[in-house]
């Protein structure tokens, strides 16, 4: 017996596909009309304010002595590379700009072993 559901994943994946994928160019669009600190400033905040009920809902379960960790975490993750690629979309294409960022986990295995993460 199939299910009638075996389209539901395809579905989400094609859907987070645009969804990635329209941000490097909704970006790009941005830069004509913001400077690349205000677009990254909006696009943290944003974020910021969509996730922050998970994120008070959930603070009270993290120790005050790993919040830095945290906030380490957060800024080495979205933070800064928001910035980054708000400034390298003034120097180079949308579509350069997707294509490096979903290289991302392969650099972060890479990263990892030349570190020695996984001792």
């Amino acid at each position: 017996m199939t299910s009638d559901k075996n389209w539901l994943p395809t579905l989400l994946i094609a859907i987070l596909a645009i969804i990635w994928g329209s941000s490097f160019i909704l970006m790009k669009e941005g830069l004509k009309v913001f400077s690349p600190i205000q677009m990254a400033a909006y696009r943290v905040f944003l974020s910021g304010l969509v996730f922050s009920p998970f994120a008070l809902k959930h603070l009270k379960q993290v120790h005050k002595s790993d919040r830095k960790y945290a906030l380490l975490a957060g800024l080495m993750g979205s933070g800064i590379p928001a910035f980054l690629f708000a400034f390298a979309l003034t120097r180079v294409n949308s579509s350069l700009s997707g294509i490096l960022n979903a290289l991302t986990p392969i650099w972060t295995i890479i990263s990892a072993a030349v570190i020695g993460a996984g001792e």
